[in-house]
């Protein structure tokens, strides 16, 4: 037993309750005067300008099927000028033929954020690219499976407040029958305040997965995502999940079901020692997985001697599976995850117009390179369907 004595031993439980509900108190509050639940929460709505520019088309031709009927009239600001949410911007691509569509024969895909280590920026990752393929007029499907819920948190939902635990996907993750399982995950998809852009949320009852899945007989144990996603990705283009910084059997089913894994890596020395671990983990389950792409993301990055000599080191132990981008460090960044927004979400800059464009457009273009690796896989499936269609699921 410890030398510490009974009686000056505190009441653990009790210490921890009173933290664990005053720490809610607060987030609730901050909640409300920060960010508002996602029932409550909007995104900033564009000028006309900036509608044709997401719409690929002329403010000209919006106002031309605006007074033809083709489009509804546009909502008004306090000054009278036309404002376009994306639903609004979406209409407008159908009138004029730029909405998303994939290659004939290809299927969604899934996009699996991921890494042994925590810090490197995951969920940043995740949700940024998630909200730019929307965005781009995608229908995404976001998954959050890490117990932390920083994903879930990011849409202005509290964990095991605001989310039950009916609500994520460990009722079905843990479901003997897959009929039961997929009733129950489809119950847990959320709409969001983004057009197109739909939510699994995570709270803290995804710990006891892990331990549940090991309960599991045979494949079931790894395949069980991979299994609900076959069937939940019909409505959409691309699921997104952010994964838990661990490699138990719940990080293990999101890396199986992956079509393309992204690695977020922050570089620095630590974390280029546990990529090499993490890699040679991978290596041992490969036989499990189906991937038609992989890439690492260089994320947190200051430019300086040490940060430029670590990203150099990536890429020539990584070689071309290193993204040409890297996700930016920046003061706007941080404000913004600070104030539950992210870039895409932000109405005013934090500080000056020239840090938001920078982090605005460093985001825009890993996103965007991130986003032509996706298409490629497409174009592979297209090619592929055209050879053999009575082989492949069009999905």
């Amino acid at each position: 037993m410890s030398s510490v004595s009974a009686q000056n031993m505190i009441n653990t439980a009790q210490l921890f309750e009173q933290m664990t509900e005053s720490g809610y108190a607060i987030s609730e509050q901050l909640l409300q005067t920060a960010a508002a639940p996602f029932s409550e929460k909007t995104l900033p709505l564009w000028g006309i300008e900036h509608a044709a520019k997401l719409a690929r088309t002329s403010s000209a031709t919006i106002r031309r099927l605006e007074a033809a009927g083709k489009l509804p009239p546009p909502a008004r600001n306090e000054l009278n000028r036309r404002v376009y949410d994306l639903e609004a911007v979406n209409r407008i691509r159908a009138q004029v033929g730029t909405l998303f569509q994939r290659p004939i024969g290809s299927r969604p895909i899934r996009v699996i954020s991921a890494n042994l280590k925590g810090g490197t920026g995951k969920t940043t990752t995740a949700v940024h690219l998630a909200q730019y393929l929307a965005l781009r007029g995608l229908r995404v499907l976001l998954v959050d499976t890490d117990p932390q819920g920083s994903t879930t948190n990011s849409f202005g939902l509290l964990p095991d407040i605001h989310v039950s635990e009916t609500e994520t996907l460990a009722p079905a993750l843990i479901e003997s029958n897959l009929e039961h399982a997929l009733e129950l995950a489809r119950k847990a998809i959320r709409k969001t305040y983004w057009h197109q852009l739909d939510l699994i949320a995570s709270q803290l009852n995804m710990v006891s997965v892990d331990g549940e899945l090991t309960l599991k007989s045979g494949a079931d144990k790894i395949h069980r995502l991979r299994d609900l996603l076959d069937e939940l990705e019909a409505n959409y283009d691309v699921v997104v999940v952010d994964v838990p910084p661990a490699l138990g059997l719940l990080s293990i089913n999101a890396i199986v079901a992956a079509d393309y894994l992204l690695v977020p890596m922050v570089p620095n020395m630590p974390d280029i020692a546990s990529s090499i671990q993490y890699f040679s983990i991978l290596s041992t389950i490969a036989d499990h997985m189906s991937l038609a792409g992989m890439n690492i993301l260089i994320t947190r990055y200051e430019t300086g001697p040490h940060t430029d000599a670590a990203a150099s080191l990536i890429k020539a132990i990584y070689g071309v599976n290193v993204l040409n981008n890297v996700m930016l460090s920046t003061r706007e960044l941080s404000k913004s995850a600070h104030d539950l927004r992210s870039i895409y979400e932000i109405d005013k800059p934090h500080g000056s117009r020239e840090t938001y464009l920078r982090a605005l457009n460093s985001m825009n273009a890993v996103n965007d390179e991130i986003f032509c690796k996706i298409q490629q896989i497409w174009d592979q499936q297209a090619l592929l369907a055209s050879e053999s269609p009575a082989e492949v699921n069009h999905g």
